[in-house]
């Protein structure tokens, strides 16, 4: 009888949290598909770091920013996936994209810059075109004199560390 109540009682409290998890995940994938979750986690101030789009494209811009999934990636464990949208795009070889994107596999006829790092690199809440990458790809290009054009590849993942920065650049020297 005992037994009986233990295990009756393990059940429901399992049942219980199955309920809730659901719940939760329900409602948070709601607010994600629909609404601007940074916006509801630090208030309409975050539309004013962003002066030049209006609220609508600051929605699509973090609503692309952190709608995306990481992929695996052997000795670093993960890597940013694969995506294309209006202002977040990552090529299958695994490199954020600049303004005037330099052709993949690298052309030999360019200057090749490849840049590795963490959220900050990858431009977490920016638009392609508004990444540390982009900007120094331009400068470098409007410097007179230069006998080859710069092209960047941005490898920067967020929360990568110095370790999985040079196990995916040995990656990519690999893989030719």
């Amino acid at each position: 009888l005992r037994c009986g109540r233990v295990l009756l009682n393990a059940l429901v409290l399992l049942l219980v949290m199955n309920a809730a998890a659901w719940l939760f995940f329900s409602v948070k994938d709601d607010l994600s598909k629909t609404g601007n979750s940074v916006a509801a986690k630090y208030g309409p101030a975050v539309y004013e770091l962003y002066p030049n789009l209006s609220r609508a494209e600051v929605d699509a811009l973090l609503q692309e920013m952190w709608s995306r999934w990481y992929r695996y990636d052997p000795f670093t464990q993960f890597r940013e996936a694969e995506y294309s949208g209006k202002y977040v795009n990552v090529s299958a070889a695994g490199f954020r994209t600049v303004k005037d994107q330099g052709s993949w596999p690298p052309q030999k006829n360019n200057l090749n810059i490849f840049i590795f790092g963490g959220s900050t690199v990858f431009g977490y809440g920016l638009p392609d075109w508004e990444t540390s990458a982009s900007f120094l790809q331009e400068a470098l290009n409007l410097q007179a004199g230069r006998a080859k054009p710069v092209k960047i590849y941005n490898f920067a993942a967020s929360k990568f560390i110095s370790t999985q920065e040079v196990a995916r650049f040995q990656n990519l020297l690999r893989d030719g």
